[in-house]
């Protein structure tokens, strides 16, 4: 029998909060960032992709997987959201060169220049940003109950108003540039 820690059970609350719809743009950031993660191959063109439309200057690496680390969902939207024109052009890369996996690399291509799916993913990097701050807020061992009432509510004002945090002119941006991308 094992008993869940305080941090690690908010964290499986805040993932169990995703809509079906925002799910599903989660998971399509977790299987396509594994993708890359199962071949060198495929993170090194990933690498020169983020180097050559200078979303990095050396390569961001990857987030390492893991569904129990609380930061790990915000540092997936925010990874996706950062380099998404890079990612895109990186699995573009990848279908052309008709290696072992091109097939998926190209599945995954499509859905990434959906522009519901490139909102999704801006809108989840705030409200994790939010998510993570309140989990890094409430880890505390002294933490009181009025504390984390206090945390909580602020944390939901916050969430609250996501969508006037949210920076719409980036998003066209993004939605052009990864759409030129593609086509």
């Amino acid at each position: 029998f094992y008993v869940h820690c305080r941090s690690h059970l908010i964290n499986l609350s805040v993932k169990d909060t995703l809509t079906n719809e925002f799910y599903k743009s989660y998971d399509l950031i977790h299987r396509t960032l594994v993708f890359f993660q199962e071949s060198p191959q495929r993170l090194d063109t990933l690498k020169r992709s983020q180097i050559f439309h200078e979303t990095s200057k050396e390569g961001s690496k990857v987030p390492s997987a893991s569904d129990t680390r609380w930061v790990y969902h915000y540092q997936l939207a925010d990874f996706v959201w950062t380099h998404m024109v890079s990612i895109v052009s990186a699995l573009i890369q990848i279908h052309a060169n008709n290696k072992d996996g091109s097939e998926t690399a190209n599945g995954f291509a499509i859905r990434f220049v959906n522009e519901k799916f490139i909102y999704e993913v801006g809108i989840m990097k705030i409200i994790l940003g939010h998510a993570k701050l309140f989990l890094k807020q409430t880890e505390s061992r002294s933490m009181t109950f009025d504390k984390f009432s206090t945390c909580l509510d602020s944390t939901t004002i916050r969430i609250e108003n996501t969508l006037n945090e949210f920076d719409y002119e980036i998003y066209k941006q993004k939605v052009k540039n990864v759409v030129f991308f593609y086509q």
